[in-house]
């Protein structure tokens, strides 16, 4: 079993940075590829806010903000999300869906095929859901 999340670089590293505000999701017993070269990390944490990671480490000394939502990793393992930079058809959902099923939480589509201004409008409006891969469209 494997979880994929999204990873935004800046807003990830070990150990807890101070939080905003806003639910706190936290996956445990999971081991942790954090997508950098460094060795897993067996029995990890990872500490999500606000839709970024705030924090992956060892469970033994990674704090998990009191109210925080407990997610069971069921000893699997998570890893950063994908990124697939060149794709086509990205503006179909089912495709978008099907990539983010399958751990790719980014595609960009070079909307070569109808006008920019009709595809963008689908991007930023009913393509734009939790449970596809984020599109990224060039004109």
């Amino acid at each position: 079993m494997a979880l994929v999340l999204a990873v935004l670089l800046p807003g990830c590293g070990r150990g807890v940075q101070k939080a905003s505000g806003g639910p706190v999701l936290a996956v445990v017993n999971a081991t942790a590829i954090e997508g950098t070269g460094a060795a897993a990390i067996p029995d990890a944490v990872v500490v999500m806010q606000e839709g970024r990671i705030v924090a992956v480490g060892p469970r033994a000394s990674t704090a998990i903000p009191s109210g925080a939502r407990l997610l069971d990793a069921k000893g699997g393992f998570v890893l950063p999300g994908l990124i697939n930079a060149h794709v086509h058809s990205g503006f179909s959902e089912d495709n978008l869906k099907a990539w983010a099923r399958a751990g790719v939480t980014t595609v960009r589509d070079l909307c070569a095929s109808s006008p920019p201004a009709t595809l963008f409008q689908r991007r930023d409006g009913d393509l734009k859901r939790p449970e596809n891969a984020r599109l990224v469209a060039a004109g």
